[in-house]
């Protein structure tokens, strides 16, 4: 089974999923590494961090988290 993939927030210290793009203060979509573990189970989880996401290439987010749900951050 693959696990399920969140991104880092710069912002607020959290996980997001990938296709969130709310506001932070959300609590709904704003999760800790306690929360995720308790929802998915400790290792079943993974996540993008800050430095993964600041590569300037789309193919690698379509890598990482597949065609469908892969943020693009690099729009023009």
């Amino acid at each position: 089974m693959d696990k399920i993939v969140y991104v880092e927030c710069g912002s607020c210290g959290h996980f997001h999923l990938p296709s969130f793009g709310g506001d932070c203060r959300d609590d709904d979509n704003r999760f800790s590494a306690d929360q995720l573990d308790a929802m998915h189970g400790e290792g079943k989880w993974d996540y993008v961090d800050l430095e993964e996401q600041m590569q300037d290439d789309q193919d690698h987010m379509v890598a990482l988290f597949g065609e469908d749900e892969a943020p693009n951050y690099f729009k023009p």
